[in-house]
């Protein structure tokens, strides 16, 4: 919780305070993330490995690091 600011009787000391940033909305073309079924959501957080060899080497057997290209998405 942000704490709040004393007035210490200098009429400057509020306007010092910084304000809150807007939240900028990025376009939906930048998801690599498919919300349109499980399954389809869980092939788009794995991809670029496809489903039977995640569960076939992975599951439950080694870690799996997916490293990405692009640090925006």
């Amino acid at each position: 919780m942000p704490k709040k600011v004393q007035p210490t009787g200098d009429e400057n000391e509020e306007a010092s305070v910084p304000c809150k940033r807007v939240k900028e909305e990025l376009p939906e073309t930048l998801s690599v993330l498919n919300f349109d079924s499980p399954s389809s959501f869980f092939e788009s957080l794995i991809s670029p490995i496809k489903v039977e060899t995640f569960f076939k080497e992975f599951w439950e057997q080694k870690p799996l690091l997916i490293q990405r290209d692009d640090p925006v998405l």
